[in-house]
């Protein structure tokens, strides 16, 4: 059986992690997983691009921009309660998942195949060797 996310099933996951987070790099890193894993298809390429600098210094960036804008709408509404302050920051960094650095992404996700030689009992034994990264 498939499951379909739909937008607010994430949202509602964000807000979730948001108010179970214990302090700001729990959910920032939450964020961060959540969103690696909406732009892999399988756990080696989760790894692979969690892993990634590249990525992840993109998607500070982009979340640097959603953060800004956010506090650019809370200046028009400075009288709303913490509890609405949240619910449109969730609302502005659910933008980061219709984003992606696709060129970044492959290159994270590429894998190189190299050739290996070894001898085994006087006879050469070629093998390859898949390069994570």
């Amino acid at each position: 059986m498939k499951t379909t996310i739909t937008k607010q099933s994430k949202i509602e996951t964000l807000e979730q992690l948001f108010n179970k987070a214990p302090d700001v790099d729990s959910f920032m890193f939450s964020l961060w997983e959540l969103w690696c894993e909406s732009v892999t298809l399988n756990s080696i390429e989760f790894q692979q691009v969690l892993a990634n600098r590249s990525v992840n210094n993109w998607f500070l960036t982009e979340l640097k921009k959603e953060e800004k804008e956010c506090s650019i709408v809370l200046l028009e509404y400075k009288d709303a309660s913490q509890d609405d302050r949240n619910k449109l920051y969730i609302k502005c960094i659910y933008n980061l998942f219709s984003r992606f650095p696709l060129a970044l992404l492959q290159q994270a996700k590429k894998r190189e195949v190299k050739t290996q030689t070894t001898r085994v009992a006087g006879h050469k034994i070629e093998f390859s060797i898949i390069n994570q990264n």
